[in-house]
C-alpha cells in the first residue's frame, strides 16, 4: 500500500465570537487528486432542552458529529465526520481547529480522540493526526477500519483479522512505520471493537468474548465471555473502560455488559429494548448505551448497590433525520453523546429514576 506523505502542518483559531454565515481561509497544496484543503471555520449554533433536562446543541450548518469527548477542564468538545474539532462555547458549538483533505487518501471512515490528539482513519489505510488547538499534522501508514487512542499509544485493527497493531508515539511523532507491536487473542472470532484506557488494551470479538492486554508489555491479563443467557447478538459493537480502570463495559447487539476487571466476573448484565446498540460509556458507578436508532438508556448504582435504570431516552424530534448514537463521553456526573448533528449534555443530579418490573416501569424523584 502507498502512504500518501504527511500534510503540512495546520493554523489553530483561536475561541471567538461566533458569526453567521463561514470564514473561510483555504491553502491548496499539492496537485491532482492529492490535492489538500486545509480552513478555519466559525458558526453559531443554537440550544435548546428536553424534558429530562438535557442541553441540546444543534450544529448550525447540519454537519454529522462523529465523536464526543470531555476536556481536561470538563468543557465539551466533538467532532465532525472529516474529524474537524469542535468546542462548545456557551451552548454554542464552534470550530476550534478544522481541516479537510482533498483526494483517494484522504476519505475518513472512523474517527478518535484522545486528550488533544485526533486521529482519522482514512479509507484507503492509515491514519492521519491533527492536535486541538497546534494544528501540527502526522500520519500511520498502518491499515484498519477499527482505531482506539489513549495517550500516546494508538491500536488499529480490522474486523476481518484477529491482529491487533499497537503504535506508540515517540518524540512528538507518530512513526510512519507504526508498528510498535501486535497482539493476537487465542480465541478468534475477529477484531469487531477496541478500547484503550489506563495503560490496557481490550478486544471484543464476534462472540461476545473481550480479551486484555497490557498495552506496555502486550501480556495478556484477562479473558471475559459474556453470560451464558446470551446466545444471539452477542457481536462486541463497542468497548468503554472506566475512568478508573476497574471495570469495562460493553455494547453486544442488544446488551449491556459490564465486567469487574480485578474479579474478572460480570457485574452487570442488562438486556436492552429497541434498535441494535451502537455506543457505550462506562463511568464510576454509571453505564450508557445508545443505539441505531438515537435512542441511550442509562444506568448507575443505587444506594443498596444493586444497578438501577436511571432513564431510557428515546429519540425523538428535532433529530435530523433519526440516526445512530455515534459516541458517548462521562466526566464525573456529567455525560454527552451525539446523534447526527445534534449532541445532547446531561447532568445526572437532574435525572429521574426509572425501576423496571416486569412490563412496567416506575420513576421515582431525584
Amino acid at each position: 500500500m502507498d502512504t500518501p506523505p504527511n500534510p503540512p502542518e495546520l493554523a489553530a483559531e483561536q475561541p471567538r465570537r461566533p458569526c453567521l454565515g463561514w470564514c473561510l481561509l483555504s491553502l491548496l497544496l499539492g496537485i491532482g487528486g492529492s490535492l489538500g484543503a486545509f480552513f478555519l471555520l466559525s458558526a453559531s449554533s443554537s440550544a435548546s432542552s428536553t424534558k429530562e433536562g438535557a442541553t441540546v446543541i444543534a450544529h448550525p450548518s447540519q454537519v454529522v458529529l462523529a465523536s464526543v469527548s470531555f476536556s481536561t477542564k470538563d468543557e465539551v468538545r466533538a467532532l465532525d465526520g472529516e474529524g474537524r474539532p469542535w468546542v462548545v462555547v456557551d451552548d454554542k458549538l464552534q470550530a476550534e481547529l478544522s481541516a479537510t483533505f482533498y483526494g483517494p487518501y484522504y476519505a475518513f471512515v472512523r474517527v478518535a480522540e484522545s486528550g488533544l490528539e485526533v486521529g482519522m482513519l482514512r479509507t484507503a489505510g492509515g491514519v492521519n493526526f491533527i492536535r486541538r488547538g497546534v494544528g501540527s499534522s502526522d500520519a500511520l501508514g498502518v491499515a484498519g477500519d477499527r482505531l482506539a487512542l489513549d495517550g500516546d499509544w494508538a491500536a488499529l485493527a480490522s474486523v476481518a483479522s484477529d491482529t491487533v497493531s499497537l503504535c506508540l508515539k515517540a518524540e512528538e511523532s507518530w512513526a510512519m512505520t507504526g508498528v510498535t507491536a501486535t497482539v493476537t487473542p487465542a480465541r478468534g472470532g475477529g477484531c469487531e471493537s477496541l478500547a484503550l484506557g489506563s495503560g490496557l488494551l481490550a478486544v471484543g470479538n464476534g462472540q461476545g468474548q473481550v480479551t486484555v492486554f497490557d498495552v506496555e508489555t502486550q501480556e495478556l491479563l484477562v479473558e471475559l465471555s459474556a453470560p451464558a443467557e446470551v446466545t444471539e447478538g452477542t457481536r462486541v459493537v463497542a468497548l468503554a473502560f472506566s475512568e478508573d480502570g476497574t471495570e469495562i463495559a460493553a455494547a453486544l447487539e442488544s446488551h449491556l455488559v459490564v465486567w469487574s476487571l480485578e474479579k474478572e466476573e460480570v457485574t452487570l448484565h442488562a438486556p436492552i429494548d429497541g434498535s441494535p446498540l451502537t455506543a457505550v460509556a462506562c463511568g464510576k458507578g454509571l453505564y450508557l448505551v445508545g443505539d441505531s436508532a438515537g435512542a441511550v438508556t442509562v444506568y448507575g448504582a443505587g444506594n443498596s448497590g444493586e444497578h438501577e435504570l436511571y432513564f431510557p431516552y428515546a429519540a425523538e424530534p428535532p433529530l435530523r433525520p433519526l440516526s445512530a448514537v455515534k459516541s458517548i463521553a462521562i466526566t464525573g456526573w456529567r455525560f454527552a453523546w451525539c446523534v447526527n448533528d445534534q449532541l445532547f449534555v446531561f447532568d445526572v443530579a437532574t435525572l429521574p429514576i426509572r425501576i423496571k418490573k416486569g412490563s412496567k416501569t416506575y420513576t421515582m424523584p431525584r
